[in-house]
């Protein structure tokens, strides 16, 4: 992992042996590894949800909308693992996901090494960060020969959405990104002046450092939907792993016999406290990382 400033002076140049106690492996990677040890027709696609609500009887019904109409489902436990906006999170608690004080763009580099070789020495085999003056390019190497660029700064909630300029234009988004980071050095700009024409715009939403809520007989939440934070100290997706293994495992133990409600109380308290320890990182990690007064 590389840091440095906008001029690309490197305060930290750190290279990792490869035998170390934190492997990396590609999202879509450990997604198809995933799917692909499931059955088929495990995961059915195309359903979005409509609503949930809890019965008297103390069943959870889902309305599901999909390829073959609406339809409704009782279950015993529904888990919303369904991300930052989650329709399950307000059964649960009032609290909403609120503006981090950071937005930016996401972008790519594909086949680095041979479209834009600089780029790919710029950034080396894992991450690169140059931060100045509340604002910072993030790369991350890629195993599909790819480069992922985070281009952010601290602004107002609203600012990108009253600057006028057409995100969905390739030219008038790096154009509007070269006055934005007009002080960093030119192979720094080059992060995204190289990259490839798909480009997002994302404002950076979070719940806050200490969420929880109170427990509710056959609903919890995971992931996002539990714990919503920035990503500038990478543990959003190892928690949300973590969270997943517990709930099967809390499932698994009483289909055999044990107390499936007690399960999810066991596994929400342990969430709540290791989730609220990265949250925390996480929140210090921004006012860190998006100071001011940074060099």
């Amino acid at each position: 992992m590389v840091v440095a400033d906008k001029t690309g002076y490197r305060y930290i140049n750190s290279v990792s042996s490869g035998d170390g106690d934190k492997p990396e492996v590609d999202r879509m990677q450990l997604r198809s590894l995933l799917l692909d040890s499931l059955p088929a027709g495990a995961v059915q696609w195309g359903y979005s949800v409509r609503s949930v609500t809890k019965n008297g009887d103390g069943k959870i019904a889902l309305q599901l909308e999909g390829p073959t109409g609406t339809l409704t489902e009782l279950f015993d436990l529904v888990v919303g693992a369904d991300g930052a906006w989650s329709k399950v999170r307000p059964l649960l608690t009032d609290t909403k996901p609120h503006y981090s004080s950071v937005s930016g763009f996401d972008l790519t580099i594909r086949d680095v090494d041979s479209k834009q070789p600089e780029v790919g020495k710029l950034v080396g085999r894992g991450s690169f960060l140059a931060i100045s003056k509340a604002k910072g390019l993030i790369a991350q190497r890629n195993g599909d020969n790819s480069i992922r660029v985070y281009a952010n700064f601290r602004c107002p909630e609203t600012w990108l959405a009253q600057t006028g300029v057409d995100f969905a234009n390739e030219n008038m988004t790096k154009e509007f990104l070269s006055r934005e980071f007009h002080d960093f050095a030119p192979p720094l700009k080059d992060l995204f002046l190289k990259a490839d024409p798909d480009i997002v715009a994302r404002s950076m939403y979070m719940l806050p450092v200490d969420h929880a809520w109170e427990h509710v007989e056959g609903l919890t939440l995971l992931g996002d939907a539990a714990h919503l934070m920035t990503p500038f100290a990478g543990k959003g997706v190892n928690l949300a792993m973590l969270d997943a293994l517990e709930i099967s495992n809390a499932v698994a133990t009483a289909a055999d016999g044990g107390d499936l409600d007690k399960n999810m109380r066991e596994y929400e308290q342990k969430m709540f406290e290791r989730s609220h320890k990265c949250m925390e990182q996480t929140w210090h990690n921004l006012e860190l990382f998006f100071m001011e007064d940074s060099p």
